[in-house]
C-alpha cells in the first residue's frame, strides 16, 4: 500500500495546530497571570500604605518601601527595604512631640495577612511578624519623650503630658 504525500500532510497539520493552539494559549495564560500578579502586589501595596495613613502616626511619619512579594496561598507578605521617617513637615501640629525615631529593615515579613481585609477595610491583621536587620535611630529629647502623636478622645491628653514633665 502506498502512502499518499498529501495524506501525510493533511494529518500532520491538525496535529501542528494544535501544539502551536497550546502553546500560544499557554503563553497568553502566562502573560495574564503575570499581569494578575503585579497587579495583584500593587493593590496590596496600595492598602498597606492606606492602612498606615489611616493611623493618625502618619501624620507625622512617612512609610516606604521598595518591593512586596506575596504568597497568595498562606497569605505571607515580604516587604523590602521599609523605612518609617519623621516627615519633614507634618500635616499637623503636635506641640507635645519632643522626640522621633527612624527604622531601616531590610525586610519585614508578615505571616498569614487577611488580606480580604487589608483589601476592603484597609485593616492589616496578621499572625506573625518578622523583621530582619532593623536599624532604629532615636533621637530622645525631654524626660518623658514622646514619639507619636494621640488620637482626639483619647484617655492620655495634651494636659497629663505636662503633668509628667
Amino acid at each position: 500500500m502506498e502512502v499518499n504525500q498529501n495524506d501525510t500532510n493533511k494529518n500532520h497539520f491538525p496535529h501542528k495546530f494544535s501544539r502551536i493552539f497550546v502553546l500560544t494559549v499557554i503563553l497568553i495564560l502566562s502573560f495574564v497571570s503575570y499581569y494578575f500578579y503585579k497587579n495583584f502586589n500593587r493593590m496590596i501595596s496600595d492598602a498597606i500604605t492606606r492602612s498606615f495613613n489611616s493611623n493618625v502616626i502618619s501624620d507625622v511619619y512617612d512609610l516606604s518601601f521598595e518591593q512586596l512579594n506575596i504568597n497568595i496561598i498562606t497569605g505571607d507578605l515580604k516587604i523590602r527595604n521599609v523605612v518609617i521617617r519623621p516627615k519633614e513637615t507634618p500635616l499637623q501640629s503636635y506641640p507635645y512631640i519632643n522626640s522621633s525615631f527612624i527604622l531601616h529593615t531590610k525586610w519585614i515579613d508578615l505571616n498569614r495577612v487577611e488580606i480580604y481585609t487589608l483589601l476592603k477595610y484597609n485593616r492589616l491583621n496578621m499572625k506573625k511578624i518578622e523583621i530582619e536587620k532593623p536599624e532604629i535611630s532615636v533621637q530622645f529629647n525631654g524626660k518623658h519623650p514622646v514619639f507619636s502623636p494621640f488620637k482626639n478622645g483619647d484617655k492620655t491628653s495634651v494636659a497629663d503630658i505636662s503633668l509628667m514633665s
